[in-house]
């Protein structure tokens, strides 16, 4: 241990050659830089990614062109009300219509808040849908657009607050303050701009790299 720490100092100086080989110094210094390297991989899924510059929001009209939330699965319960049952950690309760969620208990994963009120949550599409339509889909069917729209593989259920404060932004403008999050969002973002063909922009990824360092492969 104390050649190593003598190497350090001395390599400092340019004197390195008086200690070690070259060869040895070599393998040394690549074995420091390894272990320098993310904990977690930056991620195939992310490699994966087209990047490509976004496209004008001419055209964009979210109400009319996406609508609201649907039954798709045919359960007789609105997306919304689908996500918060799914994403609370106890029984929800309904209101007497039998749909509407009203109480349950979330915590939202972009701020950490808990909460037993559905009230004070909004359901939100972790991969925006004014980025979706900038990143590809501007040229979808309605029937694509409202598919995205309600798939559940994208909705996370957030304050309110955070929901309006990260709007259609991507990760370049806008990154979750709870860090404990990060490779949630990251995990979802990367997927579904896969699942769905979608470009990402090079800011974009750079952000979503950084974002990934220390999580899991997915």
């Amino acid at each position: 241990m104390a050649q190593d720490a003598t190497f350090v100092l001395e390599c400092k100086s340019g004197r390195w050659r008086r200690l070690i080989s070259k060869a040895d110094a070599a393998t040394l210094i690549g074995k420091v830089l390894a272990q320098r390297q993310p904990a977690g991989p930056v991620g195939s899924k992310i490699a994966q990614l087209v990047a490509a510059p976004e496209s004008s929001m001419a055209g964009y009209d979210r109400d009319a062109q996406f609508g609201v939330w649907a039954d798709l699965d045919g359960n007789g319960c609105n997306t919304r009300a689908d996500v918060l049952a799914a994403q609370s950690s106890v029984p929800v309760t309904r209101s007497a219509g039998g749909c509407t969620v009203v109480t349950g208990f979330w915590t939202s994963a972009w701020d950490g808040y808990s909460t037993p009120n559905a009230s004070e949550l909004h359901v939100d599409h972790v991969l925006a849908v004014g980025e979706m339509y900038r990143s590809g889909a501007s040229g979808w069917t309605q029937e694509q657009r409202r598919a995205f729209y309600n798939d559940t593989s994208n909705l996370q259920a957030v304050t309110i607050a955070m929901n309006l404060s990260k709007s259609d932004k991507g990760p370049a403008e806008w990154q979750p303050p709870n860090r404990g999050s990060w490779c949630l969002y990251v995990r979802v973002w990367v997927s579904t701009k896969l699942a769905y063909h979608l470009t990402a922009d090079p800011a974009e990824v750079r952000a979503l790299t950084n974002m990934n360092v220390g999580c899991p492969a997915f």
